[in-house]
């Protein structure tokens, strides 16, 4: 019992990776401001995070998730 338990607590994060896609794209953060650089993989990385965790869901919480990140970035935060 334990194990099918497991099982279908994996299935739900899997089910949540999958769904987490995301929609936006460098050129999207490109597009606020902020020129090519490695810190893309990281910003898109925490906007992954945030949308499997369930803190955002759609393509427009996406992008203004991203700008609270760049806007943290350049404050130097």
């Amino acid at each position: 019992e334990v194990l099918r338990a497991i099982e279908v607590m994996e299935g739900e994060k899997a089910e949540k990776i999958i769904k987490g896609k995301l929609t936006v794209k460098g050129k999207d953060i490109k597009n606020l401001g902020l020129p090519p650089s490695p810190l893309y993989g990281e910003l898109m990385d925490n906007v992954f995070e945030a949308k499997i965790n369930g803190i955002i869901a759609t393509r427009d919480e996406e992008i203004a998730f991203l700008k609270k990140l760049i806007e943290k970035l350049k404050k130097g935060e």
